[in-house]
């Protein structure tokens, strides 16, 4: 402790408690942040196998070419619903691919992944968030440390930003695959398959019955 902080604290009237209700609840209070804290590290564990056991499900299903966006567990009437979701993460492309795409794919490309603007850059963070307040937008539904997942296209419209076009998956795009699949050649059932796998993230949710959209 170095001097300054040995005199604020010599100056601090303090009493010593080691008994009584206050002593009790203080017990119960680590108690149950020890409990907290091993329930949390067991809760991620269960979640750990969820995830993996789910891709194995979603990898088994693309056998018969099945493109899986959810699993929903069913835990019984008494338990709140429980599902992995197949989220889609970085899942841009390049424009440079879209040549490439567009003859793997043909008329159904433009279904799958459209021209949008990604950000490359955010060279004036507080005259981003200063306009977005401008705006009547509130930064933090847009911006966590960077850009939040799906939110470039928003950003990009404001200053303090340096932005690059890219290929990005439609809304929905696992639904979307599977509307089109049949069409799809072998090529870009294959191509389908490597993408997804690189870009999905299973991500358990516990409790609530919202569905994401990817």
């Amino acid at each position: 402790m170095n001097l300054k902080k040995a005199i604020k604290a010599a100056l601090l009237p303090e009493i010593t408690v080691d008994s009584g209700s206050l002593v009790d609840h203080a017990r119960k209070a680590l108690k149950f942040r020890a409990e907290s804290a091993e329930a949390e590290a067991l809760e991620k564990v269960s979640k750990e196998q969820m995830i993996l056991e789910s891709e194995a499900l979603r990898e088994s299903k693309l056998a018969t070419d099945e493109f899986i966006g959810m699993v929903r567990v069913v835990c019984g009437p008494e338990a709140p619903p429980v599902r992995v979701e197949f989220r889609i993460n970085n899942g841009t492309l390049e424009v440079t691919q879209e040549s490439e795409l567009d003859k793997v794919f043909g008329g159904v490309r433009p279904m799958l992944w459209s021209r949008g603007k990604v950000i490359s850059e955010i060279p004036d963070p507080t005259g981003l968030i200063d306009s977005l307040k401008k705006a009547g937008m509130n930064p933090w539904d847009y911006l966590s440390i960077s850009v939040k997942d799906g939110m470039d296209e928003v950003v990009s419209q404001h200053p303090g930003t340096v932005t690059a076009e890219a290929l990005m998956p439609v809304k929905g795009f696992i639904a979307k695959v599977n509307e089109v699949v049949q069409a799809l050649s072998a090529e870009a059932r294959e191509f389908l398959k490597v993408y997804l796998k690189g870009v999905l993230k299973p991500t358990p949710v516990l409790g609530t019955a919202k569905g994401s959209k990817s």
